[in-house]
């Protein structure tokens, strides 16, 4: 028999991308809404972010792209779409908001600081806009982000928010643009002069491109946080500035750390771990020691779920590469492939020299595989030609699992798809209780009494959080990875895995596989609840440890009982009377 699916909520969607149904907590939301609507204009705010906490659950999340600028965000954007959609050259856009969404056909649409109606273009016209055409550059000082609707798949659960980069918060308002973005002359590859000048061309400051990636990070309801090289001491600082100057939006159930642009640890270099041989090193292999370095740090493990190596280059090219692409390096393959490794080693004499021994592939079209592979990405793909004979559609499916993006996407729809309801309710009930404490902060400052509804509205929101099982698993996850629980590894792996970090069916929940009968679930689940119905009770318990536990074992008596509803109905028995709680076999 199937398993049966199961949420720990009848609140939003059971899983990314599927419409949700009519749910309690959606029509108390749309109650508490009329409420504050009705009381007039002084809460027009609080209506109005409860309308938005309700229409939220409906939408895709909202996943923004976030870290300093030149850490590869519109790169891995493209690489997680799949296409090259997002601005990855053109200044202009590097310094504006930028949303992908779906949509049935491309369509561009730019809106206005100024308020203006937001208009549509074309993608071309969009690319037209630059700082070098005066003709264009009143145009381009209004636009305060630009949104991108595409037909992809991806883009059906999550809405992506490529930020422009955050500043570094602890540099002075009089420090230079680039030590304030956290730019180094490595960073810049000599664009220093074009990059301060665009954003004098825009009449912006590193301040505000800073303020606007800000801004996004804390409207969002999960965060990719890019940073590169994390073995050098410029990027450590960027994280742990990073670290001070964010709080409160970044946490373990909403938040990856991604170790950005990794095949630029190619070739390797001393102090980087692996072999250092140029043919054989590995540097999404280096990156992964990097990454669990970081993850050794108790700060570093209280932000982010976990933190990825990630090469987007690569992985975009595994879509941008040609079939005229393959000709070249096939080409270059007939090399011996240590000659090329060393010769690839040296990017500026690779892309120069007017021959390469044993090679007729001329130094331009060599500089456009520098372009959309790297050096790394290069002799990569030589070798999957010249010694394990692939195909290229082989060699692409390699590449994208080369460039980390395909473990990156997967954990993406799990560990955050399986939870955005969870998410985007929270992020919503945030907001309004944010107003909530504003409306009465001002009361109290002007001595006007605050509105009877937003007590009501307040005492509603709380009752929904109290009574909503979700709720409960979210501080308890919480506790958890703030080390705050005292659970065996066994255990901690049990409370992800019950509140849906491997899938939101009752098979999933259990460990079991999908196609398990539903007697096979209703066993599991019974033995899950008497195991921890004997933890819940133990007297030595710390606090969070206990409500961590009562949380699990309440989830397991959830999916006992509706896989024995299942059972009754497919036994044909109509008695679906529900148990009393904590009744079990």
């Amino acid at each position: 028999m199937p398993s049966v699916p199961i949420g720990t909520t009848d609140a939003g969607t059971a899983s990314p991308g599927v419409p949700r149904r009519p749910s309690p907590v959606s029509a108390e939301l749309v109650r508490y809404a009329g409420l504050a609507a009705g009381a007039g204009a002084e809460l027009a705010p609080l209506a109005r972010l409860l309308d938005q906490a309700d229409r939220r659950l409906a939408q895709p999340m909202r996943l923004a792209v976030v870290g300093q600028i030149k850490r590869g965000k519109s790169t891995l954007v493209n690489a997680l779409l799949g296409e090259e959609v997002a601005a990855t050259g053109q200044l202009e856009l590097t310094f504006t908001v930028n949303e992908l969404c779906h949509h049935d056909h491309p369509v561009v649409r730019v809106f206005y600081r100024d308020g203006a109606p937001a208009r549509e273009m074309s993608p071309e016209r969009l690319r037209e806009l630059t700082v070098n055409d005066p003709r264009h550059l009143t145009h381009l000082r209004r636009i305060r982000r630009v949104e991108l609707g595409l037909p992809n798949p991806l883009l059906r659960a999550f809405r992506l928010v490529d930020t422009p980069g955050l500043g570094s918060v602890h540099v002075t308002d009089s420090a230079n643009t680039l030590d304030f973005l956290g730019l180094s002359n490595q960073d810049l590859e000599g664009s220093a002069a074009e990059l301060t000048g665009t954003l004098d061309a825009l009449d912006r400051t590193a301040r505000d491109v800073h303020q606007d990636s800000s801004a996004e990070l804390h409207r969002a309801d999960a965060v990719l946080y890019l940073f590169r090289r994390g073995l050098h001491e410029t990027d450590k600082a960027a994280v742990e500035q990073f670290l001070g100057g964010v709080d409160g939006p970044v946490t373990p159930l909403k938040s990856f750390g991604v170790l950005s642009r990794c095949d630029d640890l190619w070739p390797p270099t001393p102090g980087l771990p692996g072999n250092p041989d140029r043919l054989t090193f590995d540097p999404m292999a280096a990156g992964r020691t990097l990454a669990e370095g970081y993850l050794r740090r108790d700060d570093i493990r209280r932000l982010f779920y976990t933190v990825l190596p990630i090469s987007g280059l690569v992985g975009m090219a595994a879509r941008a590469l040609t079939d005229e692409h393959f000709t070249w390096l096939d080409e270059l393959a007939r090399v011996d492939l240590r000659r090329l490794a060393r010769r690839v080693s040296d990017v500026g004499t690779f892309g120069r020299a007017e021959t390469i021994e044993g090679s007729g592939v001329p130094a331009g079209h060599r500089r456009e595989l520098l372009r959309v592979l790297g050096g790394w990405g290069i002799v990569q793909v030589c070798r999957y030609l010249h010694e394990d004979r692939l195909s290229p559609a082989l060699v692409r499916d390699r590449l994208r699992v080369d460039s980390g993006v395909t473990t990156l996407t997967e954990l993406i729809t799990s560990h955050f798809g399986n939870r955005a309801t969870l998410l985007k309710l929270s992020h919503g009930l945030n907001d309004v209780n944010r107003e909530i404490a504003r409306i009465r902060l001002a009361g109290q400052r002007t001595g006007e009494a605050v509105p009877a509804v937003v007590d009501d509205i307040a005492a509603g929101v709380e009752r929904l959080r109290a009574e909503t099982p979700m709720f409960a698993e979210f501080d308890a996850l919480s506790a958890y990875y703030n080390g705050e629980t005292a659970l065996d590894p066994d255990e901690a792996a049990q409370l992800l895995r019950i509140t849906g970090e491997h899938g939101l069916s009752c098979a999933a929940r259990l460990g079991l596989p999908e196609q398990s009968s539903v007697q096979a679930i209703v066993d599991r689940a019974g033995s899950r609840v008497r195991e921890w119905a004997r933890r819940e009770q133990d007297p030595s318990l710390d606090w969070p440890t206990g409500q961590a536990a009562r949380v699990v074992l309440r989830a397991y008596e959830r999916v006992e009982h509706r896989a024995r509803q299942a059972r009754r109905l497919l036994d044909g028995t109509d008695d679906l009377i529900e148990p009393n709680p904590g009744e079990h076999v």
